[in-house]
């Protein structure tokens, strides 16, 4: 995420800014992402997204369970009750 989707939208922030771009107020906003679709199979409305979706959906997946099944680096410490 620190690598590639935070300064994706960082960016894409910034660029709103330059461009003086108008947001809308939290209940437009909220209207508009419940009833507001559009199913769209473009490889140009994706491009940015495919990086971290495919990041998230495999490494971190994989490194999720690696991490539960990782041995233990300390197999002599106690735990103090």
């Amino acid at each position: 995420m620190i690598l590639v989707d935070i300064p994706a939208y960082v960016t894409r922030w910034l660029a709103d800014e330059t461009a003086q771009k108008v947001y809308q107020n939290v209940w437009n906003g909220l209207h508009e992402v419940a009833t507001t679709w559009q199913l769209t199979r473009a490889y140009a409305d994706w491009q940015y997204e495919m990086v971290w979706m495919s990041l998230y959906f495999s490494l971190a997946v994989w490194m999720s369970i690696y991490l539960i099944n990782a041995p233990q680096l300390d197999k002599n410490l106690k735990v103090k009750s």
